[in-house]
């Protein structure tokens, strides 16, 4: 049992918990003793902690050797597996995992004994400290059993289907997989989750065959050399399909470069299919200036001159591009965002951003940022 709290006002709405390092999650019982309140002040805002809880068979304990817990809120926002260091949570958020380690008592019936991350106050002991490890009998306490007294009949919530990358991604380093100067290292094998040819991972895929795979049936990338087939990882991508589907059949690695982490480096060994045949790969096609009608996006990068800033605030400004042309219209669809790629500090940039303005607008597009 534990509690979640998130803060700004938003609610809990799922906790759950792990007993195979992540791999697969099941749903614990989720107590918010503010709902009746917030519904009597008209408001759906939480300020309080959410409880939650849950029963396991003691059997499942044998092989196990930790817990971890996890929780939801309304934003669909969710703990991340590691450390990770961010204004707001101060590396407070990431998953909380308790250790557990097997043992005999006095008589020398089996067991296991949990042990926290650290232990309050004053306390030593914790897996996170220097006395990790040791079990301290003065300071144990047995462990209650559940007021049901039976484990709930739940089917698992949720698994990852990329199963091992979970113990690969936790114990391996950077360097692990890449090499040097961010190179991946070389394979003579398939990633885990696509499938390959022979002649493709000895002999190398030519770029005109690159160059076919560029929608949703089925969308490869080019990456430092190596060919990646990202077709899977589709409807699973953070960033929504659109934003490996506009480098789809293309080479990618500025553009992967910019806006990904070394744990996302790792996971896209798992799609790799072979070497690029040739590695002097064409530069992106130069895109034609778009008749006055026709929309000017396109899938292929195409220079944006800045042709106005206007001041609103102190710190808020609206950028105006200019279009190909004074009759030219973006043709951004409804409640989608562009990106914008440039260079900064030698390094490639790449932002999403929604514009002020919309296709009744010709000849620019206004973007309202926030600058500091």
């Amino acid at each position: 049992s534990g509690y979640a709290y998130v803060g700004g006002g938003l609610k809990i709405i799922r906790a759950e918990i792990s007993l195979d390092g992540g791999k697969s999650w099941e749903i614990a019982d989720l107590t918010r003793p503010e709902d009746e309140i917030a519904a009597a002040r008209g408001t759906d805002k939480h300020w309080c902690w959410a409880w939650w809880e849950t029963e396991i068979e003691a059997s499942r304990l044998q092989n196990c050797t930790e817990i971890c817990c996890r929780a939801v809120d309304s934003n669909q926002n969710l703990q991340p597996a590691h450390l990770t260091w961010n204004v707001m949570g101060m590396m407070n958020n990431c998953l909380f995992r308790i250790k557990v380690h097997p043992m005999k008592d006095s008589s020398g019936v089996s067991g296991v004994w949990f042990e926290h991350p650290t232990m309050p106050g004053n306390e030593k002991g914790g897996w996170m400290t220097e006395d990790a490890g040791k079990f301290d009998p003065e300071q144990a306490a047995l462990a209650l059993p559940g007021h049901r007294g039976a484990a709930p009949k739940r089917s698992v919530a949720a698994v990852w289907s990329s199963g091992a990358a979970v113990e690969s991604v936790a114990s391996k380093t950077a360097s692990d997989v890449m090499l040097a100067g961010g190179s991946a290292k070389a394979s003579a094998q398939a990633g885990r989750l696509v499938t390959s040819k022979p002649e493709w991972l000895t002999n190398g895929i030519p770029m005109e065959e690159v160059s076919k795979h560029s929608d949703e049936k089925s969308a490869w990338i080019v990456v430092k050399g190596r060919v990646y087939d990202c077709t899977p990882y589709l409807e699973d991508h953070p960033g929504g399909a659109s934003s490996i589907l506009l480098v789809a059949g293309q080479e990618a690695t500025e553009d992967f470069e910019a806006v990904h982490s070394k744990k996302a480096w790792g996971q896209l060994e798992d799609y790799y299919i072979g070497p690029l045949r040739n590695r002097s790969v064409p530069s992106a096609p130069v895109v034609a200036p778009a008749p006055q009608d026709e929309a000017f996006l396109k899938k292929q990068a195409q220079p944006l001159p800045l042709i106005e800033k206007i001041t609103v605030s102190q710190d808020t400004r609206i950028f105006r591009f200019g279009l190909p042309s004074p009759n030219a219209r973006l043709g951004l669809p409804t409640g989608m965002h562009m990106l914008l790629k440039a260079k900064v500090g030698g390094a490639t940039v790449m932002r999403p951003y929604s514009p002020m303005t919309d296709d009744t607008t010709r000849g620019h597009v206004d973007l309202l940022v926030k600058v500091y």
